[in-house]
């Protein structure tokens, strides 16, 4: 018997001594970020204290940013001395977590300013690689569909959701110690705190969005049209690839040959006269600009001016960036300048249309005032339409593709 003892008190003091050089192994450090307004998520704050007592006892105090008491201004391409802080915290830590609140599928405004500074060149890798253990409310039930774009944007940052808990206001009346919902909470954070501890990972994309950079480009076709003498067949001019290290020097889209803007302008007169009708037999006139047109803004001068000032906005399309997105986006101006018209997205390529989209997969909806401001930069279509001055039908999660994939600021 008095063998036995020994052997187990043995057992036990190497145990604790294996424990104690894994946490030393470890090192385990956490950030906790509050993204909604206090006053109003007394509830939400609850479940973050069972949450931060729980990884207290379990050996790990979590590092508390509140975005709600802080003064993180809206993202103005400026960086921000209060999210240098954030980000030494995050970037030094294991792992995330993320308190949020939503509505209408989409997570709130504090979030959304903070992931946009995460945007910038100074902070985009701070997330790459940790578990992150999120956290939503809301009461519309649209919950899982802010999840779902949560979770997706997390992804594209090189970071990953492991843990996650959906709920609204009836969860909180369930959190007496020992109850349901706070057991439920306890278990997610044991969870969360064994995949830190053994160190889980997932497959990461291999080009996550923020890191991928302009595919080859290639020179379109050109069709060559002499204007002297009789019509002939066009000649065609064989399609060559150039690799993208040397495009600086290899294809100058800023200015052109005499011969080359000779082929412009015919190519205008040839086209300036047709038009398409869509199944209602309507007419609409179609601008369909190439890569080379693209680097001449103003190319087609009959368009109002708010229509024209959109349509300038092809020849900056993030071509690298679209990652194959096929997409209608439909546009409602009201206004003195007021059109109707769609921008397609088709992988590379992005067209201008003036006139109804059969079948768009958004439709944005604004005055001219509000619509100038977006296609002129100074403002994003998801902050408008997150803050009521825009209006949307449709998907609207390609608001925040459509923000990414043009470069707003040379369009003015």
């Amino acid at each position: 018997m008095f063998k036995y003892i020994i052997v187990c008190y043995n057992v036990m003091q190497t145990t604790k001594t294996v424990m104690g050089t894994e946490e030393d192994k470890y090192n385990m450090k956490l950030t906790s970020i509050f993204a909604a307004m206090p006053l109003n998520h007394g509830g939400l704050l609850e479940v973050k204290r069972i949450v931060t007592d729980t990884l207290t006892e379990l050996g790990i105090t979590p590092e508390d940013i509140n975005l709600g008491y802080s003064s993180l201004p809206y993202y103005d391409g400026m960086t921000s001395g209060y999210m240098n802080s954030i980000s030494e915290s995050i970037k030094n830590g294991t792992g995330v977590i993320l308190y949020v609140s939503a509505n209408f599928g989409l997570p709130g405004a504090l979030l959304q300013t903070f992931m946009e500074h995460m945007s910038s060149h100074e902070h985009r890798d701070i997330i790459y690689g940790k578990n992150c253990f999120v956290i939503l409310h809301s009461d519309d039930g649209s919950g899982h569909i802010a999840m779902s774009a949560l979770d997706l944007a997390i992804y594209n940052m090189g970071a990953f959701t492991g843990t996650r808990l959906v709920v609204d206001g009836g969860f909180y009346e369930d959190l007496e110690e020992g109850s349901k919902n706070y057991m439920l909470i306890e278990k997610l954070c044991e969870d969360y705190y064994r995949a830190l501890r053994q160190q889980r990972d997932i497959y990461r994309p291999k080009k996550p969005m923020h890191k991928v950079h302009r595919q080859d480009q290639y020179i379109a076709p050109v069709i060559s049209i002499n204007k002297p003498g009789p019509p002939s067949k066009p000649e065609i001019k064989e399609k060559r690839e150039v690799p993208a290290s040397n495009s600086s020097t290899n294809l100058n889209l800023d200015k052109f040959t005499e011969a080359q803007q000779r082929d412009i302008d015919d190519l205008a007169k040839l086209f300036s006269g047709k038009s398409s009708q869509d199944s209602q037999g309507r007419n609409f006139s179609v601008l369909s600009l190439s890569p080379a047109a693209r680097a001449r803004p103003n190319s087609n001068p009959n368009l109002p001016g708010l229509a024209q000032k959109t349509a300038s906005l092809m020849h900056y399309y993030k071509a690298g960036r679209s990652d194959g997105l096929k997409a209608v986006i439909a546009l409602d101006i009201s206004g003195d300048e007021a059109f109707t018209g769609f921008i397609k997205l088709n992988g590379p390529d992005a067209d201008f249309h003036m006139g109804q989209a059969e079948s768009p997969d958004v439709t944005i909806i604004a005055d001219k005032s509000k619509w100038s401001e977006i296609v002129k930069g100074k403002i994003s279509a998801q902050k408008a339409f997150m803050i009521g001055q825009i209006k949307v039908r449709g998907n609207f999660v390609l608001l925040s593709r459509f923000d990414q994939l043009f470069d707003f600021d040379r369009n003015n």
